[in-house]
């Protein structure tokens, strides 16, 4: 059974880039000035801009891009998503969040 805490937890997902990543973490502020538990997904590029708020609990999934590539980069940003979707996936599932928030990104 889940703690009471566990049972709150938030998720915030947000892509890399700085229109996305930053109201995320001023939700995250918020949140967790008000006592919730916030977990945050998102992809390398946003790892360090995260990284620098203490104690956050932080998952870097696999992303990638397709629009605007060749054939070969669309291939692997296919196979980063589906594993990034993988590894969300598993997040959820072992955490079972109470809401999930995304503000965008791939």
């Amino acid at each position: 059974m889940k703690g009471r805490e566990e049972a709150r937890r938030v998720v915030v997902a947000a892509g890399g880039t700085g229109g996305h990543v930053f109201p995320a973490l001023a939700l995250i502020e918020t949140l967790r000035a008000r006592g919730w538990p916030v977990m945050f997904l998102t992809d390398r590029r946003a790892a360090s801009r995260a990284a620098a708020i203490p104690g956050l609990e932080l998952h870097v999934l696999a992303a990638g891009g397709l629009a605007g590539r060749g054939l070969g980069r669309i291939l692997r940003g296919l196979g980063a998503l589906a594993f990034g979707t993988l590894q969300a996936a598993a997040l959820f599932l072992r955490h079972r969040p109470a809401a999930v928030v995304a503000f965008g990104g791939y």
